[in-house]
């Protein structure tokens, strides 16, 4: 992880992208094709495992620090927790779906950390452009998991945007980011935010993102630079490729913060 004090816009090279799902189509969205004989219970047991690894990991113990570090002084007050783009944990791509399960197990220990830090119950939710598989819809309620679903988007962020504000969690594991999604993210004032959204800032006008401009990337910086203090997430050593590219972007001290000081 680079140092707590390390503020500084840093270009990061372009995350690897997931390997594109075969082209099965359900309801006419595009569907994974899960792989034979996956169960819930294997789900269960594949997420305890890879959250064992998780926890025991220095990666961890940086990111306690750092949340440590911007957690507000009346306290996080967060009671809800949106996964974005969590892809499929029974896919027949075992490399995506085991990268999609480390994912969530990391993403589920924040909120648990999150509740601990407070005397308020998080509700955790989850939302996937692609049709969902029955075995993941059943993993995600054995974990209390509330999955956002809708036949089709209206916008580039989805229904997901419902629970966007100063109460929520907001953690998007790779989702393929344009202009409305970081806007969503940055500016509806979400408490916590995790996302590979700054590295899209940072990178986007190299890529030659449509419409994205070099006064527009210097207004998102801007934005995001005057709402959050933001720190690359840690180095997890153990399955870096889970978290290249992610960012945490943590509320700045208010005023009043200060002052007690």
């Amino acid at each position: 992880m680079a140092d707590d004090d390390d503020t500084s816009w840093t270009t990061v090279p372009r995350t690897k992208k997931r390997d594109p799902p075969k082209s099965t189509k359900v309801d006419g969205r595009r569907a994974y094709r899960p792989a034979p004989g996956v169960a819930a219970e294997t789900l269960v047991k594949q997420f305890n495992e890879q959250q064992l690894i998780w926890r025991r990991s220095e990666a961890r113990n940086s990111l306690c620090r750092t949340l440590a570090f911007l957690k507000p002084t009346a306290g996080w007050a967060i009671s809800k927790a949106v996964c974005l783009g969590f892809g499929s944990f029974s896919d027949e791509n075992q490399s995506n779906s085991r990268r999609t399960m480390t994912q969530m197990a990391i993403f589920m220990d924040i909120v648990k950390h999150l509740e601990g830090q407070g005397a308020i119950k998080i509700e955790a939710y989850a939302q996937e452009v692609n049709a969902v598989l029955d075995v993941d819809k059943t993993f995600l309620a054995s974990l209390e998991v509330k999955l956002i679903e809708k036949d089709c988007f209206d916008d580039k962020i989805g229904p997901a945007g419902e629970h966007f504000g100063p109460q929520t969690f907001a953690c998007d594991l790779f989702l393929e980011h344009s202009v409305e999604t970081v806007t969503a993210l940055v500016d509806r004032d979400n408490k916590l935010v995790i996302s590979t959204a700054r590295m899209w800032v940072d990178t986007c006008y190299v890529l030659k993102v449509r419409e994205f401009s070099k006064e527009k990337q210097a207004a998102f910086r801007d934005l995001m630079d005057n709402k959050y203090n933001a720190f690359k997430f840690p180095h997890f050593s153990e399955d870096p490729h889970t978290v290249e590219g992610l960012y945490i972007l943590g509320p700045k001290p208010q005023e009043d913060d200060e002052e007690s000081d």
